[in-house]
């Protein structure tokens, strides 16, 4: 298992594009604080509200947004100008590298992972433990099990 895990929301449109390989990188202005080879759950908000799937991540880049740009923007599943945009009033901007995505098995609702882990997904991200962690992959191999 990876050293760390931690729960990020993105929204439907780039986590479509994770899925496809477009997307190479997660943009972030505030960088969680994680290193290569650590675990991200994707939860996928509105409107599908789930957990969807993972990746191991690669490299952490942290520059100037231009030299960012310059750096993976092709990689980033944005438009220069989305990407500029979102990075407004930035010093410094943030790219995770998706190393490996996987889907998951089944998707874990919103609801289970309220009812079943006490977790509220967040507005960027949170960090996980290694407990919650396992019990939330676990629940994405046998959602079944545990509505019924």
């Amino acid at each position: 298992m990876a050293s760390k895990a931690v729960l990020i929301s993105i929204k439907p449109k780039y986590v479509s594009l994770i899925s496809s390989g477009q997307k190479k990188y997660e943009l972030r202005r505030k960088c969680p604080k994680i290193q290569a080879d650590d675990l991200v759950l994707v939860y996928e908000s509105s409107p599908t509200m789930s957990l969807v799937g993972a990746f191991i991540v690669g490299e952490i880049i942290k520059k100037s947004p231009t030299a960012l740009w310059r750096h993976i923007g092709s990689k980033s599943g944005v438009s220069r100008n989305e990407f500029l945009e979102y990075f407004s009033g930035c010093g410094i901007a943030s790219a995770i590298e998706i190393a490996r995505y996987w889907p998951l098995e089944n998707r874990v609702p919103l609801g289970q992972l309220r009812e079943h882990n006490n977790i509220e997904p967040p507005q960027s991200y949170r960090y996980l433990c290694e407990e919650k962690t396992g019990r939330i992959l676990a629940q994405s191999l046998n959602v079944i099990e545990l509505t019924s």
